[in-house]
């Protein structure tokens, strides 16, 4: 079945079993120098310096995530609305760029699921403009769909719904698969979500949802998380980056996630003029988070407003998906390589009709090879 076209502009901002588990966060540093990526002293206070530390979680604990989720509060969970940043008089900050050599690791297809077939909106290799000669703050333009085609085939199998509390509350997010038994999503789905500097719990990862838990695949249970300390405590959005490493026994399949889903590929200290597949389960108005929803757009402008602190600059697409959609993957090379290079996480106050991730640089490699996936950064 083809996708269903919504627009190519528009915008808006914005259960499984019983009874709730309250988690401490234990919060441990891991310093990062270089391309290192693990390792480190641990701390028991996140540092605030503006070179980056990761930030671990306490473990989660499986069993007591799975009874937290029941129908109705999966029905009742909110979306993180996407945070809005108002724009500064300084524009396009000068803050760096890859932190190292371009890189790219492949995903997995299992063998049951059929990969898609090469787009030819997606090209194969890498653009050369610089951020200096795009048009700052422009209208970006995009194409929006419901994607209604199989869920079930590769990379589209690796998109998840999230569940999650933070602070009291019940939220949803989206997210991807990213190893074996390694989730990717924001940062401030993970911690810090509505800036009181705290680890989510009862994490819920839930690939292929179709207006509902799909039947054949389930969810699975965060186990623990990792984010930078320059997004836990003081807010920076070009940090805000979140891994998990999942359960390896889901609520269907008692395996790792990705030996249902497969995973995608990574690649970070690329080029930033990109043409990018954007997915998410956006559930803030109009939308609903039944249905995942694909934004396609090549790379529009950077921008440093989003408090980098010592950071690159955040890259923007065009996109309208509202809350509910942060954390979920930007994918290049869509239907080829399929490389996450990029996730849905602010937009400015004034520009409602774009979208700004992260610059993956070497940090990215390190939080995901901190959540569980073996890389050389």
């Amino acid at each position: 079945m083809k996708p269903s076209k919504l627009s190519s502009k528009g915008a808006v901002w914005a259960g499984i079993l019983g009874t709730p588990v309250l988690l401490v966060a234990l919060l441990v540093t891991i310093g990062v120098s270089g391309a290192a990526s693990k390792g480190g002293t641990s701390s028991s206070a996140a540092s605030t310096q503006s070179t980056g530390k990761l930030i671990r979680s306490q473990p989660m604990n499986a069993a007591a995530t799975y009874r937290y989720w029941t129908p109705a509060r999966m029905a009742a969970a909110k979306p993180v609305p996407v945070p809005a940043i108002a724009e500064s008089q300084h524009g396009v900050a000068a803050a760096g760029g890859p932190s190292g050599p371009a890189r790219a690791v492949s995903g997995y297809v299992p063998a049951n699921l059929r990969a898609l077939p090469a787009s030819p909106q997606s090209p194969q290799g890498s653009g050369g403009a610089r951020p200096d000669v795009e048009c700052y703050h422009c209208f970006v333009p995009y194409t929006q769909y419901y994607y209604f085609a199989r869920y079930r085939t590769y990379p589209v199998s690796t998109v998840a719904k999230m569940f999650f509390t933070n602070n009291g509350g019940n939220y949803v997010c989206s997210a991807s698969v990213q190893y074996t038994n390694v989730v990717w999503t924001a940062g401030h789905c993970v911690a810090n979500t509505d800036f009181t500097h705290q680890f989510s719990t009862n994490v819920l990862i839930c690939p292929s949802y179709n207006a509902g838990v799909n039947p054949a695949v389930g969810c699975w249970a965060g186990g623990g998380m990792v984010t930078w300390t320059n997004w836990f405590s003081n807010n920076s959005f070009e940090w805000d980056m979140g891994g998990i490493t999942m359960s390896n026994c889901g609520t269907v399949n008692c395996t790792d996630i990705g030996n249902v889903t497969g995973y995608l590929g990574l690649a970070w200290n690329w080029p930033e003029n990109q043409n990018y597949y954007a997915f998410g389960y956006p559930q803030g108005s109009p939308f609903d988070g039944r249905f995942i929803v694909t934004t396609n757009s090549q790379f529009g402008y950077e921008d440093s407003d989003g408090n980098n602190q010592g950071g690159p600059n955040s890259v923007a697409i065009g996109s309208s998906q509202t809350g509910g959609s942060s954390g979920g993957p930007w994918v290049w090379q869509f239907g080829t390589n399929n490389y996450l290079n990029g996730h849905n996480d602010w937009r400015h106050t004034a520009v409602p009709e774009e979208m700004n991730s992260p610059y993956f640089d070497t940090r990215a490699c390190q939080i995901a090879n901190a959540a569980g996936r073996p890389l050389t950064c």
